[in-house]
């Protein structure tokens, strides 16, 4: 290759067409790369036992109600609640009676809920924002949701 022949103007401009090109690429690159990798905290943030929860179902003797069935509305004074401000104590609400209880931490989402009255002991567990609690003898649940 002989070093004085000239280029021709062409690949000059062929450059510049592909540096630009190149640079429209990487950014391009670049803002779908952040967008896969963002995460909506708030949908994956772990609930805790002391967040405000609202029953979305409960199963009894096999037969689950959920608040998408059509007589979700028939069961309003009898909706499951659960409250724990302290991440100690707890009430929770069953078929309108209350009832006081001690909460005991066993680790992973997990929890020993004592109920005052009867002694008895039902386990909660939490995954990110959904808990249930499940009565002793796994006869009966309440699934609840984070607020």
């Amino acid at each position: 290759m002989n070093p004085k022949k000239r280029m021709h103007p062409a690949p000059a401009r062929y450059t510049a067409v592909l540096r630009m090109a190149a640079a429209c690429f990487a950014v391009l690159l670049t803002l779908m790369l952040s967008a896969c990798g963002s995460k909506d905290t708030a949908a994956e943030e772990e609930a805790s036992i002391t967040s405000e929860w609202t029953c979305v179902a409960f199963t009894t003797k096999g037969n689950r109600t959920s608040r998408d069935d059509a007589g979700w509305d028939s069961y309003r004074d009898r909706i499951p609640d659960f409250a724990c401000i302290d991440g100690k104590k707890c009430a929770m609400s069953i078929n309108g009676r209350t009832r006081s209880g001690t909460v005991e931490a066993v680790g992973g989402g997990v929890y020993h809920i004592s109920f005052e009255k009867n002694g008895d002991t039902f386990t909660a567990v939490i995954k990110g924002r959904t808990m249930t609690i499940t009565n002793g003898s796994g006869s009966a649940n309440v699934e609840f949701e984070a607020e």
